[in-house]
């Protein structure tokens, strides 16, 4: 009788225990088609990162000329000579097709002539010349960042940031109402923008940039009074850049991070020169890419680093006259040492580009000077992810002749005397990338228009503004 039982028993276990066997291979096959699946990923993506670049390599043979030029929204004080140039340069690089232009209000020149040059010259730039009252300025932003203050040059700088939102936000709004739907550009008239080309001289990393900042937040623990370099508003916030700092520091540790750091190092060296291709030329090839790693470089918004050309010469101009023209005039082709490459002193914040075309009208307002429009672009865009070895380009910011800085009665200016008199002469290496940028621009329209368009660039009177006492 028991072992019958016991028969019984075990014929009743037997089932379960196949099923439990059943369970085991299937979860077994489950398994290892997974971690078949992430080889033939990772296989793919080490694929990506090695060849997907061969086709990038042919940017070169692209046709010049863009289907859609850029636009660019600028504010500008009496700095008439540098707009000359300005205008000049990125016509050619971008390429500019579209300029919203506006004065500030206590500007004591106008720009209107220069404008009227490249009206009656060039047929293919469209010049939109604004007065304050084109664009105003909002109830919401007037009441924020204008605030009773004792200080008028602290009001005077809160009205101008209350200008520049007003001011960003009507011109990103007008452009995508006149159905320019392509790249805007948020840029002053002393920074240009080129290919962010790779040198050996470069920061390894971004790990090694995050470092360096790092290092800079010790250096103002240890010298509280050492605020040269950095703007205002971070300055005296030290519990706050230690938390960027920490933030920076962990983000180019991801994994995530470093895979998309090898695909746009591996990008960077193979940029074109300036007079190769264009700006947006350089972006659609990018889009058009079968390498959906590429592609996902361009994104809605791009923030581009700036780095800092101070004003020592160390070098004498190749030819002092380039087709007829004085090249110590430009200032592009003058200053060639700047500051740390990736380095926060000196440089600062970055500049935004973003596309209109995949920006939704709802979604413009507000513009940020630095990071676009706030709705679409990324929120830390502006500092926290934003390293010169993983940008494609950068913007040249130049100092320019004390001359030129002190020129205008900008009080902000002349308060940070001592500020400018440091970064004027900071010298941590030299680049070269933006000197084929006239004989570019000069083959495009011709030596007669070129140097009728170029006419007064860089010329500044001899009075020098002092401010009152």
């Amino acid at each position: 009788m028991d072992a019958i039982l016991r028969q019984y028993r075990y014929t009743r276990r037997r089932p379960y225990e196949l099923h439990k066997i059943l369970l085991s291979v299937s979860i077994l096959c489950t398994c290892f088609t997974f971690y078949t699946m992430l080889i033939i990923a990772d296989m793919n993506k080490l694929e990506d990162s090695t060849t997907i670049y061969a086709e990038e390599r042919d940017y070169r043979k692209t046709v010049l000329g863009s289907t859609k030029g850029a636009a660019a929204c600028l504010i500008i004080k009496d700095d008439n000579p540098k707009l000359i140039e300005w205008i000049a340069y990125h016509y050619q690089v971008l390429p500019l097709r579209h300029l919203v232009i506006t004065s500030d209000p206590s500007s004591r020149t106008s720009p209107t002539e220069i404008l009227d040059r490249w009206r009656r010259t060039i047929n293919d730039l469209t010049i939109t010349e604004w007065t304050e009252e084109d664009y105003g300025y909002s109830p919401f932003q007037t009441e924020y960042f204008v605030k009773e203050e004792n200080d008028p040059r602290k009001k005077a700088e809160q009205r101008l940031i209350s200008r520049q939102y007003a001011f960003y936000g009507k011109c990103a709004t007008f452009l995508k109402t006149q159905n320019h739907n392509s790249w805007v550009f948020n840029i002053d008239t002393d920074e240009f923008v080129v290919f962010n080309s790779a040198h050996n001289d470069d920061p390894m990393n971004a790990e090694e940039e995050a470092i360096s900042f790092q290092r800079m937040v010790h250096y103002l623990k240890s010298d509280k009074n050492s605020t040269l370099g950095l703007p205002s508003s971070m300055a005296y916030s030290r519990l706050s850049l230690y938390k960027k700092a920490k933030r920076r520091r962990r983000l180019t540790q991801s994994k995530d991070f470093l895979h998309n750091e090898s695909i746009l190092r591996t990008i960077r060296e193979s940029l074109p020169k300036i007079g190769e291709s264009t700006i947006l030329n350089f972006v659609e090839t990018l889009s058009s890419s079968t390498s959906v790693e590429v592609k996902q470089t361009v994104t809605p918004c791009i923030i581009i680093p700036r780095l800092w050309f101070s004003s020592v010469e160390k070098e004498s101009v190749v030819n002092n006259t380039l087709h007829g023209l004085d090249a110590r005039s430009f200032d592009t082709l003058r200053y060639f040492r700047h500051a740390e490459r990736g380095g926060f002193l000196f440089n600062t914040y970055g500049k935004p580009m973003f596309d209109l075309s995949r920006v939704p009208l709802d979604d413009l307002l507000p513009v940020h000077v630095h990071r676009g429009p706030s709705n679409v672009c990324r929120n830390e865009g502006a500092f926290i992810d934003v390293f010169y070895t993983t940008s494609l380009f950068r913007i040249q910011h130049y100092a320019g002749s004390f001359k030129s800085y002190f020129r205008t009665d900008d009080d902000r200016r002349h308060v940070e005397r001592k500020k400018f008199m440091v970064a004027s002469n900071i010298d941590v290496g030299a680049l070269y990338d933006i000197r084929p940028w006239l004989d570019a621009f000069v083959k495009k329209v011709g030596n007669s228009k070129a140097r009728n368009l170029l006419s007064g660039v860089g010329t500044y009177s001899n009075d020098v503004y002092q401010p009152a006492r």
